[in-house]
Parts: C-alpha cells; sequence; structure tokens
C-alpha cells in the first residue's frame, strides 16, 4: 500500500521532530536540506563522514565546513529542491589532517519546488539489481533508519510496477519474499482490514492526482497466531502537470502499534475503573444508611410479631437487605473502600471458622474441601474482606459446574512473588502465602479469562451475576499487597489470590456464640447526622440494654461530654456533615477523655475521608449495614477493651 512525496510543486513541509532525531541520531551518512539549501537535519554518520563532528550544521549552507574540497552534491542540492534526483562522487577528506577517500552521494527531492532535499553519502559504488528503486533514489539510508526503529518500509514504481519490501516489513507481517501477496484481494487478507469499502475509497482518494497522496489505515494481520495492530501509513509521489499529472512513485510505513495499543486500553479501562470507583463509593455511602435503616426496623419489629406467616416475611425481607449488603460490599471493594479496617490473623485457623459461610452456598451435588497447607502463616488485612473474595471464587466455581463437582480451597505458603507468578511450588520459608479455590469445570476460554477481571463484565445470565466479582476480588488482593490471578484449561480452573505473610500479634478475637452480649446499663452516645439512621441506632442500642444519647456532629458530641454528662461509649458514623470526622472526634477523644471507648461505624469507610493526624490506634469500624448481632458483640468488645485499659473489670 503506497506512500510517497508529491513531485508538483507543492508548499515545503519540514519533517516531523521524532524524523529530525531519528536522522540525528542515525549512523548512515544522512542530511536533509530545506529549499535554500540550509540543513535542517543531519546524522552522525554524515558528521564523521565529512569530518564535521562538533560543527552546528542545523540553519547552515550546504557547503559549511568544506573549506575548498570539491563537492557535487551541494550543487546538486539546489537542482533536487527544483525536482531533479542526482548521484556522483567526491574526494572526501575524512578527517582533518588525514587521507582522502572517495565517497559516492546521492541527491534525491524529499518535496518539490522549494521543499525539502536528501542527501546520502557511501563509500562505495552502487550497482542496479533488483533493489534499483533503492539505488535510484537513495532509500537505503531510509531504509536503515526504518530498520531501526522496527518500521517496515514499502517502495513501489508505478512506471514499471516494481515493489520492494524491507525484510522489516517481511517480518512485521510474517511473511517471507515467496508469500508476498500478488493481488489487492491478497493484500487485502493478508493484513486483515476491517472495512474493506473504506480502505478502498481511501486507496482511490490516495492516487488522485488532485489529491495530496495520504494513505492512512489501521489493520489487524495474525501473526504467529496473535492478532496485531499495525498501521499503513503511505504517501504517493506524482509526476507531470494538469492533465498529464500521474503517480509515479510511492513510499509506505508500516508500523506496529499492537503495545501502543495495548497501553491505550489499559489506560482507558484504569480510568473506566477510576470513575466506577468514585461513583461506587458515592452511592454506597447512601445504600449503606438505608439498608441500615430497614435491617435495623426489621430486626426491632420480629420479635413483636407473633404470626408465624408474618415473621416468615419479615426473615425474607432481612435476607433481601443483606444481600444488597453483600452487592454493594464488592462495589465498594470495586471503589477501593472496605468497612474495617486490616488486622493479623491466622489465615487456616480462620477459614475453618468461616468454613459453613462457604457450604451454604453450594447445591448437594458439589463436594467441597479444605485443604490447609499454611500452618503458621499470618497475614494482614481486612478478614471480612478476604472472606467475601473467597465466597465470590466459591460462588464462581459452583456456577462453572452446573451438573456437580468438586470444588477445593487450599493454602500454602511460597517463595518470591515473582517465582510464583511463573512456576508451582516455591520456597516453604517464603514470604508469600497462596490461597487456591479450584474447580473441575471445563475452563475459561482464552478470550473471556482476559476480561474476567473487568467491572460489570459476565458471561451469567441476566440476574446471576452482577460482573463485580472477580473485580472485587483482585481490589481485595491488592489492598493486602498481593496479587491475583486465574489458571485455566480443560481440567478446570484454579483462581488464586497471593498475599504476603506478616509478623507480630494476632488481633484479640471476642468469639460471636449464639448468646448475644447485652448492655449492663453503659451509656452509649450515639453521632450520626441521618436522623433516620441515627434513631435507627439509639432503638438498637436501647433493645440490648445500654442507655442512649445522641449528638448529630463531633462537636455536639464534645459539649454533651464536657457539659458532665456521662458516657461510656461513643458510637460514631465516620462521615459527619458540616464538621469533624468520626476519625478526628475519635483524636479528640484519645486527647481529652481517654477512658472513653469509641466504636465508628460507616457506609464507605473511604481513606478519602480519613484526618491527616488519625490515631495510631484507631478504633474498630463496624460497616454499615450492620445486624442487631453484630453491633452487640462490637459495643462489649470496645467496652471490654477500654475496661482492660483503664485498670478496671
Amino acid at each position: 500500500m503506497p506512500t510517497g512525496r508529491d513531485m508538483g510543486g507543492a508548499e515545503a513541509r519540514l519533517p516531523p521532530d521524532w524524523i529530525n532525531s531519528l536522522i540525528a541520531e542515525a549512523p548512515v551518512a544522512l542530511a536533509v536540506f530545506d529549499g535554500d539549501a540550509r540543513y535542517v537535519s543531519a546524522s552522525m554518520g554524515w558528521q564523521r563522514r565529512l569530518g564535521l563532528d562538533g560543527v552546528a550544521l542545523i540553519g547552515q549552507a550546504a557547503g559549511t565546513g568544506l573549506g575548498d574540497r570539491p563537492a557535487g552534491w551541494v550543487a546538486a542540492v539546489a537542482a533536487a529542491a527544483l525536482g531533479k534526483a542526482a548521484s556522483g562522487s567526491d574526494r572526501v577528506q575524512s578527517a582533518p589532517g588525514g587521507p582522502d577517500r572517495l565517497v559516492f552521494w546521492k541527491v534525491w527531492p524529499v518535496e518539490a519546488g522549494r521543499g525539502l532535499v536528501a542527501v546520502s553519502l557511501s563509500d562505495s559504488a552502487e550497482t542496479e539489481d533488483d533493489q534499483g528503486i533503492y539505488h535510484r533514489y537513495g532509500s537505503e539510508s531510509i531504509q536503515d533508519i526504518a530498520s531501526a526503529l522496527g518500521v517496515g518500509l514499502l517502495e513501489h514504481d508505478f512506471v514499471t510496477g516494481a515493489t520492494v519490501l524491507s525484510d522489516t516489513y517481511l517480518k512485521l507481517l510474517g511473511i517471507s519474499r515467496e508469500g508476498i501477496p500478488k493481488t489487492d484481494a491478497a493484500w487485502l487478507d493478508l493484513l486483515r482490514v476491517r472495512d474493506v469499502e473504506a480502505c478502498r475509497v481511501a486507496r482511490a482518494r490516495a492516487l488522485d492526482p488532485k489529491g495530496d497522496g495520504i494513505f492512512d489505515l489501521e489493520v489487524w494481520p495474525v501473526v504467529d497466531g496473535v492478532e496485531r495492530c499495525m498501521r499503513v501509513q503511505s504517501r504517493v509521489l506524482f509526476a507531470g502537470t494538469g492533465a498529464d499529472r500521474q503517480p509515479r512513485h510511492a513510499i509506505g510505513l508500516l508500523v506496529d502499534r499492537t503495545e501502543e495499543r495495548q497501553m491505550v486500553e489499559a489506560l482507558a479501562r484504569s480510568q473506566r475503573l477510576e470513575a466506577v470507583g468514585r461513583l461506587a463509593g458515592m452511592v454506597a455511602h447512601d445504600f449503606n444508611n438505608i439498608l441500615s435503616v430497614i435491617l435495623g426496623n426489621l430486626e426491632l419489629a420480629l420479635p413483636k410479631v407473633a404470626d408465624d406467616g408474618a415473621r416468615n416475611l419479615l426473615a425474607n425481607a432481612m435476607e433481601a437487605t443483606l444481600m444488597g449488603a453483600g452487592f454493594n460490599k464488592r462495589l465498594l471493594n470495586l471503589a477501593g473502600g472496605h468497612g474495617g479496617l486490616p488486622v493479623r490473623f491466622h489465615l487456616d485457623a480462620h477459614l475453618g471458622q468461616t468454613w459453613d459461610v462457604y457450604r451454604r452456598v453450594l447445591r448437594d451435588e458439589i463436594l467441597l474441601q479444605f485443604q490447609p497447607g499454611s500452618e503458621g502463616a499470618h497475614i494482614h488485612a481486612d478478614p471480612a474482606e478476604i472472606d467475601a473474595a473467597i465466597l465470590n471464587l466459591v460462588v464462581n466455581a459452583r456456577d462453572a459446574q452446573p451438573d456437580g463437582g468438586r470444588i477445593v480451597i487450599s493454602t500454602r505458603q511460597v517463595g518470591r512473588l515473582e517465582t510464583l507468578v511463573t512456576k508451582e511450588g516455591g520456597d516453604p520459608d517464603g514470604g508469600f502465602v497462596r490461597i487456591t479455590v479450584a474447580d473441575d469445570g471445563p475452563g475459561i476460554p482464552p478470550s473471556i479469562a482476559a476480561r474476567a477481571g473487568e467491572p460489570f463484565f459476565t458471561t451469567k445470565p441476566r440476574g446471576m451475576g452482577s460482573g463485580l466479582g472477580l473485580a472485587s476480588v483482585i481490589a481485595t488482593a491488592g489492598r493486602a499487597g498481593g496479587t491475583f490471578r486465574i489458571e485455566t484449561g480443560p481440567a478446570g480452573t484454579k483462581a488464586i489470590m497471593v498475599l504476603p505473610l506478616c509478623e507480630g500479634e494476632d488481633a484479640p478475637v471476642v468469639a460471636q456464640n449464639s448468646e448475644v452480649p447485652l448492655g449492663d446499663g453503659e451509656t452509649v452516645l450515639v453521632v450520626e447526622d441521618d436522623p433516620l439512621v441515627r434513631e435507627t441506632a439509639l432503638q438498637r442500642l436501647e433493645a440490648l440494654g445500654y442507655v442512649v444519647a445522641e449528638a448529630s456532629n463531633a462537636q455536639a458530641a464534645l459539649t454533651h461530654i464536657a457539659s458532665g454528662a456521662g458516657v461510656d461509649l461513643v458510637f460514631s458514623d465516620i462521615i459527619l456533615a458540616g464538621g469533624p470526622s468520626g476519625i478526628e472526634l475519635t483524636t479528640a477523644l484519645r486527647r481529652e477523655n481517654p477512658r472513653i471507648a469509641v466504636l465508628l461505624t460507616s457506609g464507605h469507610a473511604s481513606a478519602a475521608y480519613r484526618s491527616d493526624d488519625e490515631p495510631a490506634d484507631i478504633p474498630e469500624i463496624l460497616a454499615k449495614p450492620y445486624s442487631l448481632k453484630d453491633l452487640a458483640f462490637a459495643v462489649r468488645r470496645c467496652l471490654s477493651a477500654a475496661q482492660r485499659g483503664s485498670g478496671r473489670g
């Protein structure tokens, strides 16, 4: 697909900056001059060949630095600016005081009239052979530059019909010289042009004597079984004027833009993910507040209803509310915010305690197995996030086996993360743990696996998948300092999270058995700016046996405490409208009233809402919506910790 330069009197155009830079670094002897025979570009090879190292040539006359030495190409530059190519030889001094040698030169017009002229120098005579187009137009220098760039070069002579392709052009397309297409149809098939009609229109326009000769097209050839994105950029040279003006010569470039295209697409996906994350955070906060009110009132209403049918209806509504909370949790994971804070915990022991949660989502024909293999391995993460991530992977493994099968959750300590990515096994004393959820399903096609982590991408039937599951798993692994990958094939699929191990003490755990801990008259100050959410929290705490007080913002809470009112625990939302946040309230309490316990809650505990001077021992955060049981245990944990810290109890 041809390109070239107009020979019919077009206005001069300077080459792009990248071409100037490329020429300047080229080892071949090549220079470009404007219509006034002044330097536009000159390569290092040119300066060495003429002994002009260190001479500032750009903007200088063609004969600069040559002294009395004869240079036939200098005179030929002026003629080439008018459209006349020439070639010859000169005696050239290689360096000051050095011997002369015979140098052959070629001068050819790059742009007509007052346009650009190129000159190349070589040490030996050129012969006419099957590469004659290059020799007549001095293009081997251009070919060297194009090859160094990894750019394919094509030249076509409309008079003789001869076409020459550089080795790089053939290599990019993965063909031999014997495999060069002989027809336009074969070219279209090789290049896999997606819009054939648009290609034909663009080609006709480039060959139109009244046009600019430019041809630019994106193509998608398959090379070694992989689709590549390439760009064909060409321009046609015309000879003659008026009715006699006809295409004479063309030069074309083939550029592989696959990596560039992949980077652009990756950036676009990243931007989409960032936008989705911001939206998710905004929606999730308000949605979780609404769910908190719904769940709280359903729980408060359930004990007051005697009719079994009505109780079942309330229980179903509560289950649906929790399902909505689970979906919102995925949105929050995608957004980069989460309800709890990371703690250090024993992975195998934790998975053993949460085993029933995974079994509940499976059908009877699915066998679930746990193979603990990371004895002593501790990780630093939000346990609820890890649970949600594994649950997502278990559900995916279940759906991949509609006729039944087996799911295996396993853990294993491994060595360096880089080693893990490329091969199995690793150093048992290494610094990472691998959590694998494997199934015996048919595997995932490569085209689907490549998109598996995209937000909202799902292959499940409508209503059975949100497309947020794997996206949230990837986000969870990333926040814990690890990675996630999928290994798939005919024998099944392995979803693998790799998390770093950590040292230190485990976080204290209060077992949440079936008996809900009740209050003993302690006073809880609820700080919440949403009236409905605040009222629901007050009613739930009263039902648990606590004395309650309320404040709509942090300043009101501090004023209430400063008045002398007894407060044992402050239960505050993190995001408070019109003033300090719950984190800042915690800082003030730790400074002025360290005896008071603090429990925080949020629909979206994003780092964006936290203070720069947040306390080092930030209190527990209870994610909205929370159940009455979760609230009871969280309040009891915080009160017990405060009593231990003050020496009471």
